[in-house]
């Protein structure tokens, strides 16, 4: 296949990983020209028991589940029903994963009590899957945040440079509506980090958009070193237009760990953008996105 500039690297969950994801899926509609995977565009960390669940869309270099691997994917893949009629084109057919039920394709890739075996297949959900970072946060006050004003004036405190706001550790109490309100990312530049953590309760937070002109990293977090972040739903639109990085919840992670977080929304993004989330090197598990990841409109 034509190896074209990869100056547009596009994956329904995740641009780039050099880290480690688990037990994660997309459900997104992927179309881009080129440079496109249906959930990693690039790996040269370790995927293992993820999936990717939709189509994607193009006509050069495109892949349905990785297009470019130089690490480790372990049963993980693209599912592909066994009634459809024409097989997609994609560049890494080694990652189909055909089935007919979705204990088939369960089956095949070995996925464990994460799962929902069900149609269709989705990660299981309940409290019992939530995550606490008591021990990480130990000694440590909880800052509760239960209105936009609250949540609003952290991301502003953030990125001014307080460093006590950055690692803090904040907990959400309520779902949060933020009634169309542009966003400004938490950990805005690398220079101003989010290093602390972010507990979401299994809260949503929800009708926004991230607007990428003018932003190094565009996504609810922007750049999160060491940050730990659990338990947040999302539902959101990101034009990440002019944005080096872009994901819906987070566009780059440092040795981070974003664990059962799920994600609702149309990411329009270019140069390095994820469904979910734009470069990874930390670890993420128990995640899913769903929506559309296409290229912006003019």
């Amino acid at each position: 296949m034509k190896v074209a500039s990869y100056s547009n690297r596009i994956g329904g969950f995740v641009s780039s990983n050099a880290g480690i994801i688990k037990d994660c899926y997309t459900d997104a509609k992927v179309k881009y020209p080129c440079n496109a995977a249906g959930f990693a565009f690039e790996n040269t960390g370790e995927i293992e028991h993820s999936i990717s669940k939709s189509r994607t869309y193009g006509k050069e270099n495109i892949a349905g589940f990785c297009f470019r691997n130089k690490g480790v994917i372990k049963e993980s893949g693209w599912l592909w029903k066994a009634e459809a009629s024409k097989t997609p084109s994609y560049s890494d057919i080694s990652f189909a994963v055909e089935y007919r039920k979705p204990a088939d394709a369960a089956a095949k890739l070995g996925l464990g009590d994460a799962w929902s075996k069900t149609d269709p297949l989705t990660l299981n959900g309940g409290a019992e899957n939530t995550y606490s970072f008591d021990r990480e946060a130990e000694g440590m006050r909880v800052v509760e945040i239960g209105s936009a004003a609250v949540l609003c004036e952290i991301a502003k405190r953030i990125a001014a440079g307080d460093a006590d706001a950055a690692k803090a550790y904040y907990r959400l109490t309520a779902d949060i509506n933020l009634h169309g309100r542009k966003w400004l990312p938490i950990g805005l530049t690398d220079m101003t980090p989010f290093v602390g953590i972010f507990d979401g309760g299994g809260h949503r937070i929800l009708n926004f958009k991230i607007q990428g002109k003018g932003l190094d990293f565009a996504g609810f977090f922007g750049c999160v070193k060491g940050g730990r972040i659990a338990n947040l739903k999302l539902d959101c639109i990101v034009n990440a237009a002019g944005a080096n990085t872009a994901g819906a919840l987070c566009a780059v992670s440092e040795r981070g760990v974003i664990l059962n977080c799920g994600v609702v929304a149309r990411v329009c993004g270019e140069r390095c953008c994820g469904g979910f989330i734009g470069k990874n090197a930390g670890v993420i598990a128990k995640c899913s996105f769903a929506g559309t990841v296409a290229r912006p409109v003019a």
